[in-house]
């Protein structure tokens, strides 16, 4: 379901305070493919070598509150600057990174459908997820595919508005398709959540940005998040791991899907900010 597409384009990215579309976020950028070492949270889609001053000319006219969001970036700055650690590109290629600069994001949801809807012809193929850790029931979760210069969009619903919300989502969609991607797509998903310990704490902490990162390290085991889970969680997520994995929530969870798909080798200093 696309509820945007009713939208005027003319308005589609103007910052609309009276949309049923707008609201206070704290967004949630997963993505699929390509699939690049860990990003935290982010998007990054490689725009094409002959389409760079055509994207530029486009970002250009973004309004200031979706650049904070959509950020265009030359990897070569980057490693001379040495502003960020990411480093998935060779120093010539241009590049959007969907991130939250901020703790939270006032707007319609829909500027993003539009604005990656005028440069879609010009990026590479993807396929990523937006959804919000927000501050009401937001339970919708935006499902964004970009494909031959095509942009296909769906508007769906989690059962629950938690982060594991998502996790159940994405590991029912990895059990639908059935596809090696999308099913390391959720394993990873479920794997960062429980175990990229060091920055991902599911504790909600005042001032942190997207809701859930502390500097706190925790433990291998999977009990204090499972406490964060409702009965219903629970039981489905666990239910959904031995449909796809044969696993079990557990400790002995990492290991097992460590050895599925190597999460263990990632370089998890991609795609930080250098302080």
């Amino acid at each position: 379901m696309n509820p945007f597409k009713k939208i005027d384009p003319k308005i589609g990215l103007l910052k609309d305070t009276t949309s049923p579309f707008f609201g206070r976020y704290r967004l949630e950028f997963n993505q699929v493919s390509p699939f690049r070492e860990p990003s935290f949270n982010r998007v990054f889609i490689k725009i094409n070598t002959d389409a760079i001053e055509d994207v530029k000319r486009i970002y250009h006219l973004f309004p200031q509150h979706l650049k904070y969001q959509i950020q265009l970036y030359n990897q070569g700055n980057i490693r001379q600057n040495q502003n960020y650690l990411i480093d998935c590109f060779e120093d010539d290629d241009w590049f959007l990174c969907l991130d939250m600069m901020g703790d939270v994001a006032f707007m319609p949801m829909y500027n993003f459908y539009f604005a990656l809807l005028s440069v879609s012809r010009y990026v590479e193929n993807c396929h990523f997820f937006i959804f919000s850790s927000g501050d009401k029931d937001t339970r919708w979760i935006d499902e964004y595919k970009i494909s031959g210069g095509e942009l296909d969009f769906s508007r769906n619903e989690m059962e629950t508005e938690s982060f594991w919300g998502s996790i159940i989502y994405y590991l029912k969609e990895a059990s639908k398709l059935n596809t090696f991607e999308f099913k390391r797509f959720a394993a990873f998903q479920l794997y960062d959540l429980l175990f990229d310990n060091t920055y991902s704490c599911l504790e909600k902490v005042d001032g942190c940005q997207n809701g859930h990162y502390t500097s706190e390290e925790t433990t291998d085991g999977v009990q204090e998040y499972i406490e964060t889970m409702s009965v219903q969680e629970q039981k489905e997520i666990n239910r959904l791991i031995k449909v796809l994995f044969n696993l079990k929530l557990d400790n002995s969870l990492k290991g097992e899907l460590n050895k599925l798909f190597a999460f263990d080798t990632l370089d998890h200093k991609r795609g930080d900010n250098v302080e």
